[in-house]
């Protein structure tokens, strides 16, 4: 997949409006870490669950996070 738009098209294609929903909310929560917001904060912006905010922060702190940290870090970037 070469252009944003192609990307767009895969995955809607591949996943239902409420798995694009959770990645979209994961993406999110993600991004608000990396700024330096509480776990509290990110669950009330969000309203994602405390566990799936705890997973974010897990997967961050490991090297399995590298995917995910460089997704936020290019979105940050595009702003």
């Amino acid at each position: 997949l070469k252009t944003p738009e192609e990307m767009q098209s895969f995955l809607i294609d591949l996943c239902s409006v409420r798995e694009l929903n959770a990645l979209s909310q994961r993406l999110w929560v993600a991004s608000l870490m990396e700024s330096g917001k509480t776990y509290a904060e990110i669950v009330e912006t969000t309203g994602a669950s405390t566990a799936i905010v705890s997973r974010i922060s897990r997967m961050l702190a490991s090297a399995d996070g590298s995917g995910m940290e460089k997704a936020v870090n290019r979105l940050k970037n595009q702003e």
